[in-house]
């Protein structure tokens, strides 16, 4: 004899609703981690690019490129690596002008160019802060007197 109830086997759609909205909240907090972890490595990218534009300026002014100082600037779009005893005043043919590959927004209390002077390489100190617009956290470049670049 057949019976008339045949037993189906697979699953309810409820259990196919958990299911999709458990890999979603997981899909979702890994994407939202991963695009922090970017935006931190990025940062930390840009900060390394500064600190050899600097290292690049200390150097050729102790290795009297040019017979002058060298320095370098901050802007909004970039850093500007240039000759002379300011940027105003250097020569726009010897800049060298990097493009930021990750937008940073230079504190205000931080100054906007830095300036070693010919053979010693010394320079004001001060602390360049950046703080990234995208995720408030920030990052500190330590020049001492000498030119210590930290």
């Amino acid at each position: 004899m057949v019976s008339i109830k045949q037993r189906h086997r697979g699953f309810t759609l409820l259990e196919v609703v958990v299911v999709l909205a458990l890999v979603t909240s997981i899909v979702a907090l890994t994407l939202f981690f991963s695009l922090d972890s970017y935006r931190q490595s990025a940062r930390l990218a840009e900060v390394s690019t500064i600190l050899t534009l600097l290292t690049t300026a200390r150097a050729a002014a102790m290795n009297t490129v040019d017979g002058q100082a060298h320095g370098l600037r901050f802007t909004p779009s970039g850093y500007v690596v240039f000759t002379g005893a300011s940027f105003t005043t250097s020569n726009p043919v010897s800049r060298i002008v990097t493009p930021a590959a990750y937008p940073l927004v230079l504190a205000s209390s931080s100054p906007s160019e830095v300036v070693f002077t010919l053979l010693s390489g010394t320079t004001t100190a001060a602390v360049i802060t950046f703080v990234d617009p995208q995720t408030s956290g920030s990052s500190s470049i330590r020049i001492n007197s000498e030119g210590l670049i930290e």
